[in-house]
């Protein structure tokens, strides 16, 4: 059985170049945080019961490519929020 904690810790290691924090809240949410973004609406937080849907590395790596993308884009100005973090939240 795959566990939050497990997957958290595989989107730290897809998304370590990219200066971001992943953290487990109590109830098992994980948030990712990317240091260049200070407004708490742009985390992402992914529900302990969406976690199911990651259980595999191979979709933690998918995600992690996609959430790269993303945040590359909030970074560069072309998108003012996270459209994935409206989708996972």
């Amino acid at each position: 059985m795959t566990t939050p904690r497990m997957i958290a810790n595989s989107f730290r290691n897809y998304l370590a170049g990219y200066d971001c924090l992943v953290s487990i809240s109590d109830t098992h949410e994980v948030t990712l945080q990317f240091s260049s973004h200070v407004n708490p609406q742009e985390n992402i937080t992914i529900p302990g019961v969406a976690l199911d849907l990651l259980a595999s590395d191979e979709a933690v790596r998918r995600m992690s490519e996609v959430l790269h993308d993303e945040f590359a884009l909030l970074l560069a100005g072309a998108r003012r929020t996270p459209r994935i973090g409206r989708a996972c939240s």
